[in-house]
């Protein structure tokens, strides 16, 4: 019987992911599912740069993830990086002291790169394939937004816009609660930006499909 140990770090504006699967004899089978509230984006889009307090949070979850993956006895390692990390002017400097944490490098994905992925992610965890054979995605992150439209073998469009919640948290919205005047702010912001995506990616009969933490908050209160 064939059997890989396999580890991933998926470390976002906001969030660390750190998922471990054996695969045996095609199929995978899940070993860890961890994640971590680093909030490594936090004032990027005042200063620019990562802040020390947010890289040392997700150094230290990386550390974490680390000894999980060691514990296991994982063989194959990769990490991704997001938004935060590709905008930020000291991305290459947090991306030196995260091979120092994790003991092999990350790689820090352009916007296309990662629509793909999320794309592809979220057409694989399907139990069965679109009728249609075509499916949209959405992906709502700390940092960015990504959608995608596509079929199982090939993506035909996509799009990264700066549009995820921690950002736009930061920037428009005041009080607590948030005021109303803040919550018609960033109401009319995503109207006007959010109108060529509604264009371009409308699912009309596919199937449209969404991940990341915004999602799976708007799924939990529903």
């Amino acid at each position: 019987m064939s059997r890989r140990r396999i580890g991933v770090l998926d470390v976002g504006t906001n969030t660390v992911k750190a998922l471990a699967v054996e695969a045996r004899d095609g199929d995978l089978h899940l070993l860890a599912d961890r994640s971590w509230g680093t909030r490594l984006g936090e004032g990027l889009a005042e200063n620019a740069a990562l802040s020390e307090a947010g890289v040392r949070k997700t150094l230290r979850a990386v550390g974490v993830a680390r000894r999980v993956f060691d514990a296991l006895k994982v063989a194959a390692r990769r990490a991704v990086a997001t938004s935060a990390a590709r905008e930020a002017s000291n991305g290459a400097e947090f991306a030196r002291r995260f091979r120092e944490a994790a003991g092999f490098d990350l790689r820090i994905l352009s916007g296309a790169e990662e629509a793909d992925l999320v794309f592809f992610g979220a057409m694989g965890d399907l139990r069965e394939p679109p009728r249609s054979g075509e499916a949209v995605v959405m992906n709502s992150g700390g940092g960015s937004a990504e959608w995608a439209r596509g079929t199982a073998k090939r993506v035909t469009r996509r799009a990264s816009l700066p549009l995820g919640c921690v950002r736009m948290t930061e920037r428009f919205l005041r009080g607590d609660p948030y005021t109303k005047a803040s919550l018609r702010r960033i109401e009319e912001f995503y109207e006007d930006a959010l109108a060529p995506v509604a264009r371009e990616f409308s699912p009309g009969k596919a199937p449209f499909l969404g991940s990341g933490g915004s999602l799976c908050a708007i799924a939990a209160i529903a």
